[in-house]
């Protein structure tokens, strides 16, 4: 279904969803959604999320969430979120985020980063294996040999190493 400016949509299970500027677009189980400039988009589990220009995209358990330029990205665990320049991408255990310049990429226990010139990348880890401590590792690219457009996991130090096989 697709609405114009100003619109809701809202779909069920196995659902699809499309809304102008502005707008929200929600989607069900197994469903996916787009959003217009500045609009909001939620999927649900094993969905996909879309948002235009300074939007905010969310998706479920197994999910992809894609944001343009300032805009946030917020995938599920095992999930995937990426955003362009200026923008923030978090992803839960085991998530993959991927921002571009001046971006941040967070993701959580076993995740993998990636940013551009300029930007931070954040993944959590247990201080303590075993116990629920949780930490952060903080880098800077440009910074302590960590280049841009590179994929980033922690090693079993807590230190940033290049992902193998990304190209």
């Amino acid at each position: 279904m697709s609405k114009g400016r100003r619109e809701v949509d809202n779909t069920g299970d196995h659902g699809d969803s499309n809304v102008g500027i502005g707008g929200v677009a929600i989607s069900g189980y197994d469903g996916q959604s787009s959003s217009g400039s500045k609009g909001v988009s939620i999927a649900g589990d094993t969905g996909t999320a879309f948002s235009g220009d300074d939007g905010l995209s969310f998706a479920g358990d197994d999910c992809m969430a894609k944001s343009c330029s300032r805009g946030y990205a917020i995938a599920g665990k095992f999930g995937w979120a990426k955003t362009l320049e200026n923008g923030t991408a978090i992803s839960a255990a085991y998530g993959v985020s991927v921002t571009l310049d001046d971006g941040l990429s967070v993701a959580g226990a076993g995740g993998q980063v990636e940013s551009g010139v300029n930007g931070a990348i954040m993944i959590c880890y247990e201080s303590k294996p075993g116990t629920s401590i949780q930490r952060w590792k903080l880098g800077h690219i440009g910074e302590d040999g960590l280049k841009p457009n590179t994929r980033y996991q922690l090693d079993e130090n807590n230190e940033f190493v290049e992902v193998e096989g990304i190209s």
